[in-house]
Protein backbone atom coordinates (compact mmCIF):
# COMPACT_ATOMS: atom_id res chain seq x y z
CA UNK A 1 0.00 0.00 0.00
CA UNK A 2 1.35 3.50 -0.75
CA UNK A 3 2.09 6.42 2.21
CA UNK A 4 -1.04 8.53 2.97
CA UNK A 5 0.48 11.86 3.90
CA UNK A 6 -2.84 13.59 2.42
CA UNK A 7 -6.04 13.96 1.89
CA UNK A 8 -5.30 13.93 -1.16
CA UNK A 9 -3.70 10.90 -1.36
CA UNK A 10 -6.49 9.62 0.76
CA UNK A 11 -9.17 10.57 -1.80
CA UNK A 12 -6.91 8.80 -4.66
CA UNK A 13 -6.66 5.85 -2.64
CA UNK A 14 -10.17 5.61 -1.93
CA UNK A 15 -10.71 6.48 -6.14
CA UNK A 16 -8.59 3.94 -6.97
CA UNK A 17 -10.52 1.15 -4.78
CA UNK A 18 -14.03 2.86 -6.47
CA UNK A 19 -12.71 2.83 -10.18
CA UNK A 20 -11.08 -0.91 -9.98
CA UNK A 21 -14.68 -2.24 -7.60
CA UNK A 22 -17.02 -1.02 -10.51
CA UNK A 23 -15.16 -3.30 -13.33
CA UNK A 24 -14.91 -6.31 -10.91
CA UNK A 25 -18.86 -5.89 -9.84
CA UNK A 26 -19.94 -5.17 -13.53
CA UNK A 27 -18.19 -8.35 -14.79
CA UNK A 28 -19.18 -10.52 -11.87
CA UNK A 29 -22.96 -9.19 -11.40
CA UNK A 30 -23.81 -9.05 -15.35
CA UNK A 31 -22.41 -12.86 -15.52
CA UNK A 32 -25.16 -13.70 -12.11
CA UNK A 33 -27.60 -11.60 -13.87
CA UNK A 34 -28.41 -14.62 -16.43
CA UNK A 35 -29.27 -16.90 -13.84
CA UNK A 36 -32.08 -15.22 -11.99
CA UNK A 37 -35.66 -15.84 -12.55
CA UNK A 38 -37.19 -12.98 -11.37
CA UNK A 39 -37.56 -10.49 -14.06
CA UNK A 40 -37.71 -7.50 -11.64
CA UNK A 41 -34.33 -8.49 -9.93
CA UNK A 42 -32.74 -9.56 -12.88
CA UNK A 43 -33.74 -5.52 -14.44
CA UNK A 44 -31.95 -3.82 -11.10
CA UNK A 45 -29.04 -6.14 -11.36
CA UNK A 46 -29.00 -5.38 -15.26
CA UNK A 47 -29.20 -1.75 -14.51
CA UNK A 48 -26.36 -1.60 -12.24
CA UNK A 49 -24.04 -3.39 -13.55
CA UNK A 50 -24.76 -0.94 -16.75
CA UNK A 51 -24.05 2.04 -14.17
CA UNK A 52 -20.66 0.52 -13.18
CA UNK A 53 -19.73 2.17 -16.46
CA UNK A 54 -21.03 5.90 -15.91
CA UNK A 55 -19.83 5.10 -11.87
CA UNK A 56 -16.21 4.89 -13.97
CA UNK A 57 -16.57 7.44 -15.92
CA UNK A 58 -17.02 9.97 -13.17
CA UNK A 59 -14.51 8.52 -11.14
CA UNK A 60 -12.46 9.64 -14.11
CA UNK A 61 -13.23 12.71 -13.93
CA UNK A 62 -12.45 13.42 -10.25
CA UNK A 63 -9.39 11.67 -11.24
CA UNK A 64 -8.76 14.46 -13.86
CA UNK A 65 -9.06 17.29 -11.48
CA UNK A 66 -6.54 15.79 -9.06
CA UNK A 67 -4.28 15.68 -12.03
CA UNK A 68 -4.08 11.71 -11.54
CA UNK A 69 -4.41 8.74 -13.93
CA UNK A 70 -6.57 6.00 -12.40
CA UNK A 71 -4.93 3.00 -11.84
CA UNK A 72 -6.44 -0.34 -11.14
CA UNK A 73 -5.35 -1.73 -7.85
CA UNK A 74 -6.59 -3.99 -5.38
CA UNK A 75 -9.85 -3.89 -3.81
CA UNK A 76 -9.97 -6.94 -1.25
CA UNK A 77 -12.93 -5.91 0.41
CA UNK A 78 -14.89 -5.91 -2.99
CA UNK A 79 -13.06 -8.97 -3.92
CA UNK A 80 -14.19 -10.94 -0.77
CA UNK A 81 -17.62 -9.99 -0.86
CA UNK A 82 -18.39 -10.87 -4.74
CA UNK A 83 -16.56 -14.31 -3.34
CA UNK A 84 -18.95 -14.74 -0.65
CA UNK A 85 -21.85 -13.63 -2.94
CA UNK A 86 -21.26 -16.64 -5.67
CA UNK A 87 -20.36 -19.18 -2.32
CA UNK A 88 -23.82 -18.26 -0.98
CA UNK A 89 -25.37 -18.09 -4.46
CA UNK A 90 -23.97 -21.93 -5.15
CA UNK A 91 -25.46 -23.30 -2.44
CA UNK A 92 -28.89 -22.26 -2.30
CA UNK A 93 -31.48 -24.33 -4.21
CA UNK A 94 -34.63 -22.79 -4.41
CA UNK A 95 -34.48 -20.08 -6.98
CA UNK A 96 -36.51 -17.78 -4.76
CA UNK A 97 -33.91 -18.24 -1.77
CA UNK A 98 -31.25 -17.40 -3.99
CA UNK A 99 -32.75 -14.19 -5.16
CA UNK A 100 -33.37 -13.44 -1.55
CA UNK A 101 -29.70 -14.56 -1.10
CA UNK A 102 -28.55 -12.00 -3.77
CA UNK A 103 -30.63 -9.04 -3.13
CA UNK A 104 -28.91 -8.95 0.78
CA UNK A 105 -25.28 -9.43 -0.82
CA UNK A 106 -25.78 -7.04 -3.03
CA UNK A 107 -27.08 -4.61 -0.22
CA UNK A 108 -24.26 -5.19 1.81
CA UNK A 109 -21.98 -4.47 -1.22
CA UNK A 110 -23.62 -1.27 -1.88
CA UNK A 111 -23.51 -0.36 1.82
CA UNK A 112 -19.92 -0.76 1.91
CA UNK A 113 -19.79 1.32 -1.46
CA UNK A 114 -21.74 3.92 -0.66
CA UNK A 115 -19.97 4.14 2.70
CA UNK A 116 -16.50 4.28 0.80
CA UNK A 117 -18.06 6.78 -1.98
CA UNK A 118 -19.20 9.61 1.52
CA UNK A 119 -15.33 9.49 2.61
CA UNK A 120 -14.42 10.21 -0.80
CA UNK A 121 -17.27 12.76 -0.93
CA UNK A 122 -16.00 14.72 2.39
CA UNK A 123 -12.13 14.25 1.19
CA UNK A 124 -13.35 16.35 -2.14
CA UNK A 125 -15.21 19.00 0.07
CA UNK A 126 -12.09 19.20 2.51
CA UNK A 127 -9.94 19.75 0.09
CA UNK A 128 -12.28 22.49 -2.27
CA UNK A 129 -12.71 20.37 -4.81
CA UNK A 130 -16.63 21.41 -5.39
CA UNK A 131 -16.84 20.09 -9.31
CA UNK A 132 -15.48 16.21 -8.00
CA UNK A 133 -17.69 16.36 -5.28
CA UNK A 134 -20.67 16.62 -6.96
CA UNK A 135 -19.67 13.87 -9.38
CA UNK A 136 -18.95 11.94 -5.85
CA UNK A 137 -22.86 12.96 -5.17
CA UNK A 138 -24.31 11.63 -8.45
CA UNK A 139 -22.72 8.35 -7.89
CA UNK A 140 -23.79 8.16 -4.08
CA UNK A 141 -27.34 8.78 -5.60
CA UNK A 142 -27.41 6.26 -7.76
CA UNK A 143 -26.16 3.53 -4.91
CA UNK A 144 -28.72 4.43 -2.69
CA UNK A 145 -31.22 4.53 -4.52
CA UNK A 146 -30.46 0.87 -6.50
CA UNK A 147 -30.20 -0.09 -2.55
CA UNK A 148 -33.55 1.22 -2.19
CA UNK A 149 -34.99 -0.44 -4.92
CA UNK A 150 -33.56 -3.70 -3.67
CA UNK A 151 -35.05 -3.72 -0.39
CA UNK A 152 -38.03 -2.77 -1.43
CA UNK A 153 -38.22 -5.71 -3.92
CA UNK A 154 -37.04 -7.70 -1.32
CA UNK A 155 -39.90 -6.68 1.35
CA UNK A 156 -42.44 -7.57 -1.64
CA UNK A 157 -40.67 -10.98 -2.20
CA UNK A 158 -41.39 -11.81 1.27
CA UNK A 159 -44.53 -10.06 1.52
CA UNK A 160 -44.04 -7.70 4.35
CA UNK A 161 -46.16 -4.79 5.05
CA UNK A 162 -44.84 -1.86 6.14
CA UNK A 163 -41.39 -2.23 5.50
CA UNK A 164 -39.09 0.99 6.57
CA UNK A 165 -35.25 1.06 5.51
Amino acid sequence: MKTISTLEDALTMELENLYSSEEKLRDSFSKIERVIHSEELRDIIHRYTESCDNKRLKIQRVFGYLHHEPHLCSSHVIDELIAESVRRLKFAQDPDVQEQILINCLERIITYKTCTYEASLRYAQELDLDIAADQLMGIIQWERKTKKELTDLSAHLFNIKDYVA
